[in-house]
């Protein structure tokens, strides 16, 4: 579908023996179109935030197993339920250490981490690079020229575009690219309209590419979380009503909603305020635990007025969030 917008975009023409083509659009009108092509799914309402007390090491299997299981008391689950957690990879391995001991938790991978990593999977199969959000733009504007710039080459020469990794020069890298760096692109837009199919299908397909770049820790966990999917149909289907974190909107505005990562938000909404707060000796653990609990209060005290002055519904209106934000005031 990606390969036919770019082609469909380009419009191409041969007037006296000359080819001729449209250059009016550029990477957002590409993925405007691409965006009315595919299905938002996630059409559940937008998930209450509620922040729990921090935990201890978060690099010990016994304090992983030790918060998991303060979830269960603070959800009031029974043995019978399960929990779904979403983590970065690092807690994602700790998590599937911990189903030995409790095997109704349920880890997923977090979007946002994967799709971050993914950013290095690519930078490390074709050069090096850093910072994921600058060089998610730099590959995906990539990814929009290779895929203009490879149209146009079988176009001229007259080649279908599987015919291109035959060929004796370097496009066969760039087709490589271009197959490779759309499959994030996949997963990337799987993730903002809340598709989960979509993005459970490309990380299926990136697997190997992670094991080609050396990443074996998430080649492994991506195989444990496919796994899980695969074992639990019912998972699946909620899934694809909520397996992202859904942005409210005006109920005014365009229906077609934008969703983060859990992870994503997470790391949007709260660990970057925390982390611009903790200062001072943070080899204290008492300290540092005092610090992040202190920037917690102080943050729901900021949302609790930014929501009741802007009526953003982002944050918590359960009863035990207002309470809870009341109490902090």
């Amino acid at each position: 579908m990606f390969q036919k917008v770019i082609f469909d975009l380009l419009d191409f023409k041969e007037i006296e023996g000359e080819l001729i083509y449209k250059t009016n659009f550029d990477g957002e009108t590409i993925k405007r179109v691409l965006l009315t092509k595919l299905d938002p799914e996630c059409l559940g309402p937008s998930p209450n935030v509620v922040i729990l007390e921090p935990g201890a090491n978060p690099n010990s299997d016994e304090e992983i197993l030790h918060v998991s299981e303060m979830y269960k008391e603070d959800f009031a689950m029974n043995n019978h339920s399960f929990l779904d957690i979403i983590a970065d990879e690092a807690i994602f391995r700790r998590l599937i250490k911990c189903r030995e001991k409790w095997p109704n938790i349920r880890p997923h991978l977090g979007q946002w981490h994967t799709l971050k990593d993914f950013c290095s999977v690519l930078i490390v199969l074709f050069s090096t690079a850093v910072n994921y959000r600058s060089t998610a733009r730099v590959l995906d504007l990539l990814w929009v020229a290779v895929g203009i710039a490879i149209n146009i080459y079988i176009k001229k020469i007259g080649i279908s575009l599987s015919d291109i990794i035959d060929d004796e020069n370097d496009a066969h890298i760039w087709y490589l690219y271009y197959k490779w760096a759309g499959i994030w692109k996949v997963h990337w837009m799987g993730m903002r309209i809340g598709n989960f199919g979509l993005q459970r299908n490309s990380l299926s397909a990136a697997a190997s590419l992670y094991a080609s770049a050396a990443k074996s820790n998430y080649t492994t966990a991506i195989a444990h979380y496919l796994s899980i999917i695969a074992a639990h149909p019912k998972l699946e289907e909620r899934l694809n009503y909520c397996g992202t974190f859904k942005i409210p909107r005006d109920v005014n505005e365009d229906s077609r909603h934008v969703c983060f990562g859990f992870d994503e938000a997470l790391k949007t909404f709260g660990v970057r305020f925390i982390k611009q707060n903790v200062y001072g000796n943070i080899i204290d653990e008492k300290n540092l635990r005092d610090q992040i609990k202190s920037s917690q209060d102080e943050r729901e005290r900021i949302d609790l007025l930014m929501s009741e002055y802007l009526n953003d519904y982002a944050v918590s209106y359960s009863e035990r969030a207002i309470k809870s934000h009341k109490k902090s005031l």
